[in-house]
């Protein structure tokens, strides 16, 4: 990734929000009036073209929704809410990973299962928050995985961070900021009275919508690595693949060292698969460097492991 002096940064992110207001969205979630006004004139137009591309089709579509559902520079009107989010979700699902965001689908599940908006099916929206997962939507199949593990889930969001960078250009110290894409969780939650907890289920969609690239924020993953690796081991929940445990287990094993329970237990299993070549190649070598990080945080029986190894 490259880094850029503040200033620039800076003005390419307002130029870049400012486009997007402008073009699609008036920004969303909290535009003026007149941004709101001239988001819906650019997204009508956008309908009326002939030759408009599907992804302008669909945002047009979703902003419209959006709008009518949340009185955004429209009275408030589901009935045309639903209508037009109806248009952008059978595209987003017409056209699956390639719009992967599928906010019109997930809009509208939140609109039959929220009471406040009159059209209540919680059926419904289960369906359709399980064809976003199945589609591979992120947040719906971590928000399924959970509902399925503890009978309700954190609704999900997506999220910016920005982060500053200090680089050295030339011998000079320069700040710069980068972003990243995250998930972050809102203040609701969900629950569907008519499902069983199914943790064969739950982890399955867990794991679909587990992405090292795309954080999680303010919010504790249900499910870690190391349970992913187990469950492959075991055969229990997931199935059996040691090669998976293997390629999950080698993300702690130059972790900085710390007594930390997961990373123990983490390394600890790392350890026996290189040593009964499982996964992996048989590796003695690799297995006792691992089985001493193991010890050094605090794994009993890593500890143990090194005393009988060491003949004391």
């Amino acid at each position: 990734m490259k880094f850029y002096s503040t200033n620039i940064v800076l003005l390419f992110l307002f130029f870049f929000n400012t486009a997007r207001s402008l073009e699609y969205t008036g920004n969303l979630y909290g535009a003026k009036d007149d941004n709101y006004n001239l988001a819906i004139e650019k997204a009508r137009n956008i309908l009326k073209e002939s030759n408009s591309p599907e992804y302008k089709i669909i945002e047009a579509n979703f902003v419209l929704g959006h709008f009518f559902a949340h009185g955004h520079g429209l009275v408030t009107n589901i009935d045309s809410a639903i209508y037009y989010l109806e248009k952008a979700s059978q595209l987003e699902l017409l056209y699956p990973n390639k719009y992967y965001n599928y906010d019109a689908t997930r809009l509208l599940s939140q609109i039959y299962y929220d009471s406040k908006y009159k059209r209540e099916d919680k059926s419904q929206s289960f369906k359709l928050l399980t064809l976003a997962a199945e589609l591979g939507d992120i947040r719906s199949n971590l928000e399924l995985g959970e509902i399925y593990l503890k009978g309700y889930a954190t609704v999900l969001k997506d999220s910016i961070v920005y982060d500053t960078i200090t680089t050295t250009h030339n011998g000079k110290i320069q700040k710069g900021i980068s972003y990243r894409h995250c998930i972050a969780p809102t203040t609701r939650t969900i629950k569907y009275p008519f499902l069983a907890i199914d943790s064969i289920k739950g982890y399955n969609y867990y794991i679909n919508g587990y992405d090292p690239n795309r954080k999680l924020i303010g919010h504790q993953y249900v499910l870690t690595k190391l349970d992913f690796a187990k469950a492959y081991i075991k055969g229990n929940y997931l199935n059996f693949d040691y090669v998976a445990a293997f390629r999950l287990l080698s993300e702690y094993k130059d972790l900085p060292i710390k007594h930390d329970k997961e990373l123990a237990e983490a390394l600890w299993i790392l350890q026996a698969l290189y040593r009964f070549g499982r996964g992996t190649r048989i590796n003695p070598l690799k297995a006792n460097e691992i089985l001493n990080r193991a010890a050094e945080c605090g794994h009993t029986l890593a500890k143990h492991a090194i005393s009988f190894i060491q003949g004391k």
